[in-house]
């Protein structure tokens, strides 16, 4: 039981790691990243379910934030507004899973409100009209976090519960778009530290596929690239 609890609490630093490298780098957030406190309980968290714990792209977040100045904030944010933001609704990298996950309007808004009514059938306080839409990766990465934590801290019928949450909602609204989302990122952005976070989202999102028990036949992508995104 020790053990288990020990992984889904590490479970729990990774997502919400994930979450905040993902977020606009406003002034909250950029002073939690220039920070670095974060760093070493993610470096734990992976090492202790990954064999390498992907210590290159923990290296090159690091090197990418080395400066921790205001130049280097500025950066972040000129990156973020030009992959993720600049051309909506048709962004260089889109961020929410409705892109990727629907080819036409009316689907892409169900595909964010199925995703809100997950939330909120499990108690997550999401607030709309805060600037980020349900199916952002942040979101989803935040929301991912919670559950494990929650697993973590839970015995019983509840814990299995917890367990079964996390796997269908990974299932059904991350693995199909996430891991093409990381491929564009990689593709796309002229930042180090956007670059190092997508390898290490690609990565984990692999691991956490084999570590939930995905069902196989849950295991594809809804679209390819040029699809997904209406190109």
């Amino acid at each position: 039981m020790k053990g288990e609890m020990n992984r889904s609490l590490a479970r729990s630093i990774i997502y919400t790691s994930l979450s905040g490298l993902y977020a606009y780098p406003g002034e909250e957030v950029c002073a939690w990243a220039a920070g670095g406190g974060w760093l070493k309980p993610l470096t734990e968290a992976l090492g202790s379910l990954i064999e390498d714990g992907f210590v290159d792209c923990l290296h090159d977040l690091d090197e990418a934030l080395a400066g921790k100045g205001e130049n280097t904030l500025q950066e972040l944010r000129r990156e973020y507004a030009r992959l993720f933001i600049d051309g909506f609704p048709r962004e260089l990298t889109p961020s929410r899973a409705s892109a990727y996950m629907a080819k036409e309007e009316p689907v892409s808004e169900k595909t964010a409100a199925d995703i809100l009514a997950f939330y909120r059938g499990r108690g997550f306080a999401f607030e709309e009209g805060g600037g980020d839409f349900p199916d952002h990766i942040a979101q989803e990465m935040r929301f991912m976090g919670i559950l494990a934590e929650r697993a973590a801290q839970a015995a019983g019928h509840e814990k299995i519960d917890l367990e079964e949450d996390q796997m269908v909602f990974f299932s059904r609204f991350v693995l199909p778009w996430v891991p093409l989302f990381c491929i564009r990122l990689m593709e796309q952005t002229r930042s180090s530290f956007y670059r190092s976070a997508a390898a290490l989202t690609r990565g984990f999102v692999a691991f956490e596929k084999n570590y939930l028990g995905v069902p196989e036949e849950d295991n594809t992508l809804y679209a390819n690239d040029e699809e997904g995104l209406g190109a």
